[in-house]
Order: C-alpha cells, then structure tokens, then sequence
C-alpha cells in the first residue's frame, strides 16, 4: 500500500521524483512475493485473516501498485 501511495504521489505531481527509488524497493520486494500463479502470498489470509495466506485484498492492492508503477514509467502510453 505504501509504494502504491507513492507511485500514485509521483504520478499526480505531488512527490518530488527522488521518491521512485523507494517506491521501487518496495514494489521489488512485493513482487518477489508472487508466485507462478500470479497471486501474491504473505497477505493477510482469508476467511479470518489470523495467518499469513492469500486475500483479495491483498491481490487488489499488488494490481493497484503495479497499474500506478506502469503509469509512472510509460507516461505517455497510459494518459488519455
């Protein structure tokens, strides 16, 4: 959520650009949670959250992140 928070800052002109270099550590270490089928693992799990698993939440969050990351970089490619 925080490196979506950031790219979303940068994107928007909020951020200055010295913020991507973070942005994308912490977009590094959610994807190195992703596995082969596509679903991040580590997130709060579903039906009661109490462990470590695979939620929606989760999911929507890694989508929004990288929609936002893709945004940052291909600028031109994504605006409308």
């Amino acid at each position: 959520m925080l490196a979506y928070a950031i790219y979303r800052g940068l994107v928007a002109g909020w951020l200055p650009g010295e913020y991507e270099k973070p942005a994308r550590s912490l977009r590094q270490a959610v994807s190195g949670k992703v596995d082969r089928f596509g679903l991040v693992q580590g997130v709060c799990g579903s039906p009661r959250f109490d462990k470590p698993g695979v939620a929606a939440e989760g999911q929507s969050f890694y989508l929004l992140l990288d929609a936002v990351a893709q945004r940052w970089a291909h600028p031109c490619k994504t605006r409308r």
